[in-house]
């Protein structure tokens, strides 16, 4: 099952309005894990980091929330996980609005 897409990032950010993305939502759009035995976790961190980020949380708040695996792997995986998903979302930005429209998944 694919993620659903990201919300498109507001043009504004309202510290007193906002909320966190559902990490149970991203673990359910989750694919398979490499043994097909459940969600990949890591998937689900990275998407949770893209949409948190997106919705105008710092990449340290969004590590600063992460799955149980990421607390086992320690701050390390976190801290990748966030900013690997900071710098997917500044790319998305940059991306022309028709390019972006034409991504699989998109509408």
């Amino acid at each position: 099952m694919v993620a659903p897409p990201l919300p498109p990032a507001p043009a504004r950010v309202s510290r007193g309005n906002r909320h966190w993305p559902s990490y149970a939502r991203c673990v359910e759009g989750a694919p398979l894990n490499s043994e097909e035995t459940g969600p990949d976790v890591s998937r689900a961190d990275f998407v949770f980091c893209m949409t948190a980020i997106t919705w105008g949380w710092s990449a340290d708040e969004a590590a600063a929330r992460l799955s149980a695996k990421a607390r086992s792997n320690g701050k390390a995986y976190a801290d990748v996980t966030a900013r690997n998903a900071a710098l997917a979302v500044e790319r998305r930005r940059h991306q022309p609005r028709r390019q972006r429209d034409a991504e699989p998944g998109r509408r």
